[in-house]
């Protein structure tokens, strides 16, 4: 009979583990996730050396965006008016 416990789930595992249940995750690269943002892929590559775009995936020299992250990107960057403008925008 095996006694080991399960080991604990920290805060941030239950919302990343629910998100790949509940969704359909598909990874893109820049190419595609540029088009999805209307933007070239060199802009995205300045966005990642900035730190200004959307978050991604790096395994293997491999860049890869997940198509919900892009989605997340645009909601959290959408504004009515131009006073509206974040600060720090992107470069």
């Amino acid at each position: 009979m095996d006694n080991r416990k399960p080991l604990p789930i920290t805060e941030a595992e239950p919302d990343e583990s629910k998100r790949f249940q509940n969704t359909q995750t598909k990874l893109v690269d820049d190419r595609v996730a540029g088009s999805m943002l209307g933007v070239t892929p060199g802009t995205m590559r300045k966005w990642r050396v900035f730190g200004s775009g959307p978050k991604y995936v790096k395994f293997r020299g491999a860049v890869r965006y997940d198509t919900n992250d892009i989605r997340d990107f645009i909601v959290t960057h959408k504004v009515s008016s131009t006073s509206q403008s974040r600060e720090g925008d992107d470069p």
